[in-house]
């Protein structure tokens, strides 16, 4: 079996993935009198991730985390705002997540709150997620792997959805529920619950970039979900999905892990209309002053499923 480009062959899952990152270094083997000894205050950083330090203790040096938007600064000894003493790569991923969903919105859009870790995201095409990059619906056709860090003890809930597609008066507000799998031992999805089969990335003709977004929630039991399981190509029970409020009907506080694409329309959205029994909506626009350039209006309320 050969892997498209940039995955490796998964043996937990049998199917192609993301390579798994190299685990951190364990702390230094230390005694409590060498710990003290060696690190004033009894204290050190984490080399591998400035939102973490070591105590040291009877036990050997402890890892302790930082409250939420602090670092362990070197040279106070204390969690304190970011600073340019340790800019570690897991800060770094964390601050451009927030940059770019902020910046595109995905919060408060989708979110409320920007998930700290990234969720690597890759399609058997060979199209990868990368934070608001666009990729085209002929790449994204079909189901991709997708990896984060996960506890394999613990289970997890996968949503993906558009925000940006048409509403109609009987939908009301919220987005396209795309795909949602819960009950997700580790990052294994196939052996997770599917409530909502994977549905290939359609933005309509005209109607600009779609926000196509991924969230990880972690959650802190089995779920018994109560709905029904949605096929692929099932239209109706997808509309006027919001990821905000399933998570708070099922108590999953805010996601772990997450990741978008945009997408534009190309000729391959009309086959997957077809198989939807979709008839897209027709968009206005308006021109804004001498700048040659137009911006969508609304969606018009006149579309309608096949029979």
């Amino acid at each position: 079996m050969t892997c498209p480009k940039g995955l490796e062959f998964d043996q937990s899952s049998f199917g192609c993935n993301r390579p798994k990152p190299t685990p951190p270094p364990p702390p230094p083997e230390l005694t409590l009198k060498e710990c003290i000894t060696k690190y004033r205050k009894g204290l050190f950083p984490n080399p591998s991730d400035c939102s973490k330090f070591y105590a040291c203790s009877k036990s050997g040096p402890l890892e302790l985390q930082c409250p939420l938007g602090l670092n362990f600064h070197p040279m106070k000894m204390v969690c304190d705002w970011p600073s340019k003493y340790c800019i570690s790569p897991g800060a770094k991923t964390r601050d451009k997540i927030f940059k770019t969903m902020k910046g595109d919105k995905i919060v408060p859009d989708v979110v409320d709150r920007c998930p700290e870790k990234l969720a690597e995201v890759a399609f058997p095409s060979g199209g990868q997620v990368d934070l608001g990059k666009e990729l085209t619906p002929s790449q994204t056709k079909n189901p991709p792997s997708i990896y984060w860090e996960a506890d394999k003890n613990s289970l997890y809930t996968l949503c993906m959805m558009d925000p940006d597609a048409p509403k109609s008066k009987e939908s009301g507000p919220g987005g396209w529920n795309h795909w949602l799998v819960g009950n997700i031992p580790g990052n294994n999805i196939r052996q997770g619950q599917t409530l909502a089969e994977y549905m290939p990335t359609c933005p309509q003709k005209g109607s600009g970039p779609h926000r196509y977004t991924y969230m990880i929630y972690k959650q802190n039991r089995q779920i018994n979900f109560n709905q029904p399981r949605i096929p692929a190509y099932s239209l109706p029970a997808r509309q006027g999905f919001s990821m905000r409020n399933f998570a708070k009907q099922y108590s999953l506080g805010h996601p772990i892990a997450g990741n978008y694409f945009k997408c534009n329309w190309d000729p391959s959205v009309p086959k997957t209309f077809e198989k939807l029994r979709y008839q897209p909506p027709m968009m206005s626009s308006f021109r804004l002053g001498n700048t040659g350039q137009s911006f969508h209006n609304s969606y018009s309320y006149s579309y309608s499923f096949g029979g």
